[in-house]
C-alpha cells in the first residue's frame, strides 16, 4: 500500500467517522431541545462539538 493509498483510506475513514459523530450530535441536540422545550444550553453544544474537533483538526493535517 503506497502512502497515497494509505492517506486516501485514512481520510475516507475519517469522513465516515465525522458523519457518524455529526449524526450523534444532531440526535443529542434534538433530545436536549425536546427535554428542555427551549434553546439548547450553549455549553452542552460546545461540549458535543469538542468531541469532533480533534477529528477535523486531524483531517486538515492530512491534506
Amino acid at each position: 500500500m503506497t502512502k497515497v493509498h494509505l492517506n486516501q483510506s485514512i481520510s475516507k475513514n475519517l469522513q465516515i467517522l465525522e458523519i457518524k459523530f455529526a449524526q450523534q450530535i444532531k440526535i443529542f441536540v434534538n433530545q436536549q431541545c425536546s427535554k428542555q422545550q427551549h434553546h439548547i444550553n450553549y455549553y452542552q453544544f460546545q461540549h458535543a462539538y469538542q468531541l469532533t474537533y480533534p477529528l477535523t483538526q486531524y483531517q486538515q493535517f492530512m491534506y
